[in-house]
């Protein structure tokens, strides 16, 4: 036979791409679809190997299994099948590898970007049959290590259907604690860290009992942040839990947030170049510039040195020296959408100013990006960074995302751009568009905060990332190790690179300014100290109203009746009361 590589008819039918005969034969003795030849290979294998995919979507819809032990599905895959086809049931090859508990075909298929949330003629997607197979098999923790699918939401669960405790703890605060069901009795795990939980109660908080077995975890520091979770004091049983304030916590961090507000708050400053012009009377004498305010989503009131975000509404003031912006608007508004790099119509004035090769080009375009690099030296490659939604500013390394604003430089060669972006501007409706929920979440649970320092958005400060080298050479550990205050001495170190772009050379000249900072007028401490009193609102009146349930003192009495969420969390204020301070 033309062709020839088999000691069995069928295999080499398959091998020469003869479908119709393929067919006939099969249909008419079924056995055939799985008969294996000199080499234990069958007609799949090689109608693979051949590239005839027809014949490969005709044996996979007759149930032919896939053998583990060979690269049937490596070969599938490199020869162009597609890995969400689907089947007379409308089955996917990762259907039945769920069905199957086959794990290294699990993670081939899930490298090559195969759907995790296809349903099958009965609804179901692999996730339901994965965990009906943990249910029945033993706890070998194969299948359970599939992480990359079980990192979503939805996935986690989905995989609550069968959990028997759902009337006594809640599947959603389980699975926005990071964990899924197991399949045995109660117990849950964490995707991230492994941790597993059981024995629940009723009024248990899921947070709190994953804290408590894995307080290093590093989806409950990215998902949830440092201050919830050093914040569990208030979660002492579930009346007082607050599940919207987790929620929303949750939802920020993780880039899965479903914005139902209208931000921006002052639509009409969302140009950067619109917030600059709002500066012409603004203080010859402050502190800050205009310019760092405006990149920053600030306006200015005319007022003193008061301003506002255009995002948010938070509202700063009483600047000092040394005061960064960004920094500052971060500190007392975490949660804007601005902030935390969400597409909230941001226009800023590198884009509104640029000109491609001499006339005013679309930033939008690939085309467009690149032009910008025609002049620019960068260590990593123009295309990849132009791809992850980037153009050059012209200053040395610079680029800005063209949809979200978000800034970053000081490249080093290894690094990739679609990551660097995910892991500083989660919230880009760009990135989230091109590379997923998925991949995000995976670049922040690998770079978690406090194990990187996010850049400013058009700021480009990466003085943060210096400070944080440099507290961990000899010179920053020396000094916490005299019993000077880490946050101190972190501060101080920025502040110097601020000014000298060298910083300090020895630890005498750290200790230095550490000791003339500890000896500030008392007058200088005094302004501090009546500034947190302020309203952050208004900031004229003292605070005296606490929001409930999120508990924050953040306005005075006056300000605090327009507000329906707290200007610090977001919480939705349920109830307002005046209280006195001393």
């Amino acid at each position: 036979m033309e062709g020839k590589v088999s000691n069995v008819d069928i295999c080499n039918l398959a091998y020469t791409g003869k479908i119709e005969e393929l067919r006939k034969c099969i249909l008419s003795e079924r056995s055939l679809a799985t008969r294996t030849d000199q080499d234990c290979r069958t007609a799949l294998h090689w109608s693979c190997s051949a590239g005839h995919v027809e014949i490969v979507q005709f044996l996979l819809e007759l149930g032919v299994d896939v053998d583990p032990k060979d690269d049937i599905a490596q070969i599938l895959l490199e020869n162009g099948a597609d890995p969400n086809a689907t089947d007379k049931l409308q089955s996917t090859p990762l259907h039945r590898a769920s069905t199957k508990g086959n794990y290294q075909l699990i993670q081939l298929l899930l490298k090559q970007k195969a759907s995790t949330n296809i349903q099958d003629s009965e609804g179901n997607t692999p996730l339901h049959f994965s965990s009906s197979t943990m249910a029945q098999s033993s706890d070998d923790g194969r299948l359970e290590t599939d992480n990359a699918s079980l990192s979503v939401m939805d996935a986690r669960l989905h995989s609550f259907r069968l959990f028997p405790l759902s009337q006594m703890v809640s599947t959603k605060r389980m699975a926005r604690a990071g964990f899924y069901y197991t399949g045995e009795a109660d117990k849950v795990r964490c995707f991230s860290c492994r941790a597993t939980v059981g024995d629940w109660n009723e009024g248990d908080i899921p947070l709190r009992r994953h804290h408590e077995a894995s307080p290093a975890c590093t989806f409950l520091n990215c998902a949830h942040g440092l201050s919830a979770i050093n914040n569990l004091s208030i979660l002492n049983n579930g009346s007082d839990y607050d599940e919207d304030a987790e929620a929303m916590a949750f939802q920020l961090r993780t880039g899965e947030v479903m914005d139902e507000s209208l931000y921006p708050i002052v639509p009409h400053m969302k140009s950067e170049e619109a917030r600059l012009g709002t500066f012409s009377n603004w203080p010859t004498n402050s502190a800050v510039q205009p310019s760092d305010l405006a990149e920053a989503g600030m306006y200015y009131h005319g007022r003193d040195d008061n301003v506002q975000c255009f995002c948010c509404g938070g509202m700063l003031g009483e600047w000092q020296q040394g005061d960064n912006p960004w920094s500052e608007h971060e500190k007392f508004y975490p949660n804007c959408f601005f902030i935390l790099g969400h597409d909230v119509g941001n226009v800023p004035l590198a884009t509104q100013s640029r000109r491609v090769n001499g006339r005013a080009g679309s930033l939008e375009t690939f085309e467009g990006r690149l032009d910008t690099f025609r002049s620019t030296q960068h260590p990593i490659e123009h295309e990849r960074l132009v791809r992850a939604g980037f153009y050059s500013t012209g200053e040395r390394d610079r680029v800005i995302c063209f949809k979200c604003g978000g800034g970053v430089k000081d490249w080093l060669p290894d690094e990739d751009p679609w990551e660097e972006h995910a892991k500083y501007y989660p919230g880009c409706s760009f990135l989230l568009a091109e590379k997923g929920n998925e991949y995000v979440n995976e670049v922040q649970l690998r770079h978690p905060n406090g194990h990187h320092t996010r850049p400013s958005q058009n700021g480009f400060s990466s003085h943060e990332e210096a400070a944080q080298k440099v507290m961990q050479s000899e010179i920053g550990k020396k000094a916490v190790d005299m019993g000077f205050d880490r946050t101190k001495v972190e501060s101080t170190i920025l502040q110097k690179l601020r000014q000298d772009s060298r910083g300090y050379t020895s630890v005498e000249a750290l200790i230095q300014d550490i000791a003339e900072q500890q000896t500030d007028d008392p007058m200088t401490t005094l302004e501090k100290l009546q500034r947190e009193k302020r309203c952050k609102v208004c900031m004229d009146n003292d605070i005296n109203t606490v929001f409930i349930p999120c508990g924050h003192l953040a306005t005075c009495q006056n300000c605090s009746e327009s507000l329906l969420k707290c200007p610090l969390c977001c919480a939705t204020i349920l109830q307002k009361i005046k209280t006195f301070i001393g």
